[in-house]
């Protein structure tokens, strides 16, 4: 009976180290730290900001005047200085790596084994088996290769592609100023033809003209597109509704006086006359930052999928969410926002 307990005790220990894999994080007084899902403190409040925050991995920086220096942190504590002149990526939950934009070294998290690869500038991936690279020597310069070295798209005449998807099969490649629909062999799905077309996020892409589904198709006309990556999150996004009942784009704009409204991927309005001089693009937390002027001065709130207010607090200033939680300040005091419960934590309390 004591050996099962024991047994049980230590599974219980294991799940609890996995299930705590995010970082989560927060700020004090201009400087960013980061939390567990347990909500104690793993990485102090000494960071300017950071470039990548996914699970158990953030790539931190700190600024000078004249330099930038990067941090690889991972879950468990560990701090990873990244050499001078190159930057950091990570791959998934096991591997890190360096550039200096023309070769790359892939470290493992478990057991330190190095992995080089000459002539590829690495970015950090999620997958393992979908690394996105850049090679000046290996045509195309845009390519997806996995951890043992092999490319997804065969090297080619100098064909220009910007992007490919493995999960859909899909990418865009670049042909006398179009971008055009791609399969896996680098061939134009069909002959249709826009002027930029963005990756995929919930069976859309934003393209020049709209939001075009797998085939190419136009789907949700868009009358005004800023110059910004905008895409659907959780199924929906903001959009302005013009007097001529046409869909307009903005990103980190104002646009006062008018109809923002919500719609989901199909085109639908989920809500409409929200009262708001900007409404961000929604997080993966299912989040968007509203921010209203009232007698000349921004009041900043988070709204939800459905347009409704997380808690309907006001703060001087909201961060994108990231792993489930929201920076904010109010009064020269640094707040950290629970998104699905609207909770209000004051980031001081993670020190007592």
């Amino acid at each position: 009976m004591k050996k099962r307990v024991v047994i049980f005790l230590i599974l219980l220990n294991c799940f609890s180290l996995f299930a705590c894999e995010k970082l989560i994080p927060f700020q004090v007084n201009n400087k960013i730290g980061f939390l567990n899902e347990k909500m104690k403190v793993v990485f102090l409040p000494e960071f300017d900001d950071f470039i990548y925050c996914y699970e158990g991995w953030v790539i931190a920086i700190n600024k000078n005047e004249s330099s930038m220096h990067e941090y690889i942190l991972n879950r468990n504590g560990k701090r990873i200085s990244v050499p001078s002149g190159q930057s950091g990526f990570v791959i998934g939950k096991k591997h890190y790596g360096f550039t200096d934009f023309c070769n790359s070294t892939v470290y493992s998290l478990e057991t330190d084994e190095k992995i080089d690869f000459p002539n590829f500038r690495f970015y950090s991936s999620t997958s393992e088996e979908n690394i996105m690279i850049d090679s000046i020597s290996v045509r195309p310069r845009c390519n997806y290769i996995n951890l043992q070295g092999e490319l997804l798209l065969a090297p080619n005449n100098g064909l220009k592609i910007e992007w490919f998807d493995k999960n859909i099969n899909l990418g865009v490649r670049r042909q006398n100023g179009w971008a055009f629909l791609i399969d896996s062999n680098i061939n134009p799905i069909n002959e249709k033809k826009y002027g930029f077309i963005n990756e995929f996020s919930c069976g859309l892409a934003l393209t020049d003209k709209g939001f075009i589904d797998y085939k190419g198709n136009l789907i949700i006309p868009i009358s005004r597109i800023p110059e910004m990556n905008i895409n659907f999150q959780c199924d929906v996004i903001p959009i302005v509704i013009t007097q001529q009942n046409t869909y307009e784009l903005y990103s980190h704009e104002e646009c006062m006086n008018a109809n923002w409204a919500i719609i989901n991927s199909e085109g639908k309005i989920i809500k409409s006359n929200i009262d708001a001089d900007s409404i961000s693009n929604f997080s993966k937390d299912g989040v968007a930052i509203l921010y209203k002027f009232i007698k000349d001065k921004p009041f900043f709130y988070l709204i939800n999928t459905q347009g409704e207010f997380v808690n309907g607090e006001t703060f001087d200033k909201i961060y994108p969410s990231e792993n489930g939680f929201s920076r904010a300040r109010k009064n020269n005091e640094d707040y950290l926002i629970n998104v699905k419960t609207g909770k209000i934590i004051n980031c001081k309390d993670f020190f007592n």
